[in-house]
Order: C-alpha cells, then structure tokens, then sequence
C-alpha cells in the first residue's frame, strides 16, 4: 500500500492519499478531483501539478517494488 502526502508531512492537518485506491484525478479549475476505485470523487483544493508530481514519484515507487519483488521470486 502506498500513500502520498499533500502537504509536508510535519503539518498536522496533512492530507495523505491512497495510491492504490486512486482510479485518477483531473485538473478542476485550481483544484484537483480525484476519483477513486470505489467511485467516490473528492474535490480537494491542492494544484493539479503537485498532485500529478506526488502521483508519479508514487508510481516509481510502485514500479520499483514490483521489479524487486519479481526478482526476489527467481
């Protein structure tokens, strides 16, 4: 399971989402709308470009384990 954070995560009123259980987000005006698996959509005011950064760190990373976890298999 991965989760990202929105803010740095010394804030106490950070946000952190799921990777996993995001389906995807968009660009709404200065906000981003995520949509998740489950169909739920959560308008969050954070700009689109720091969520897409977030989310593509957080794929690296998901590549990452996957390609250690297949090698540890052979």
């Amino acid at each position: 399971i991965i989760f990202f954070p929105l803010k740095s995560i010394r804030d106490k009123c950070n946000i952190w989402i799921s990777f996993n259980n995001l389906e995807k987000y968009v660009k709404s005006g200065y906000k981003t709308l995520f949509i998740f698996k489950n169909k739920k959509e959560v308008l969050i005011d954070f700009s689109y470009y720091i969520i897409d950064n977030q989310v593509t760190r957080s794929l690296i990373l998901d590549y990452e384990v996957k390609k250690r976890r297949e090698s540890l298999k052979k």
